[in-house]
């Protein structure tokens, strides 16, 4: 199901980091995807501050496909000269950077996800707050504010749904 934005249907594309710097060159955006591409700067102020959002692509079945960029988005690599063919998928945890191997592949393929309703779940247990620290009657003070929230991916359970 596509997500609603400013009134209108719309889904994310998240694509790497390569082709995000391709989609963003101001050349290829107006030669290649013409007047249905919409840079950057021309969307609205609240969804320029998005992260890693390179445009806004405006369907000819009136949906809009907002481009976003994923530093951790993951490669693919075929494998294989008869069947049965595969694939490696080449994945960034957290604290690692994409080997160069990977990249350097000729073989190398991009991954993009076209990310609709329920794709991504926000999640704020504790709201954002002022805090006191006071230890020591006083000798130790501060101020500061917390709080705890993150984006998630949904897994949902099939067998007990």
């Amino acid at each position: 199901m596509p997500l609603d934005i400013g009134g209108n249907q719309a889904y994310i594309l998240t694509v790497s980091v390569l082709q995000g710097t391709i989609m963003g060159d101001p050349n290829f955006s107006a030669n290649t995807l013409g007047a249905r591409w919409t840079p950057i700067n021309l969307l609205p102020a609240d969804i320029q501050k998005w992260n890693g959002l390179v445009g806004k692509l405006s369907c000819a079945a009136g949906v809009d496909v907002y481009i976003v960029v994923d530093p951790k988005q993951p490669t693919l690599v075929p494998q294989g000269s008869a069947e049965p063919f595969g694939m490696t998928a080449g994945y960034v945890f957290e604290g690692d950077v994409r080997t160069l191997l990977r990249l350097t592949n000729p073989r190398v393929r991009d991954t993009a996800f076209l990310l609709g309703k329920a794709a991504i779940a926000c999640w704020e247990p504790e709201k954002m707050h002022l805090v006191e620290q006071d230890e020591e009657y006083h000798r130790i003070y501060g101020h500061g504010i917390k709080g705890v929230w993150g984006y998630s991916l949904p897994i949902f359970d099939q067998q007990t749904p």
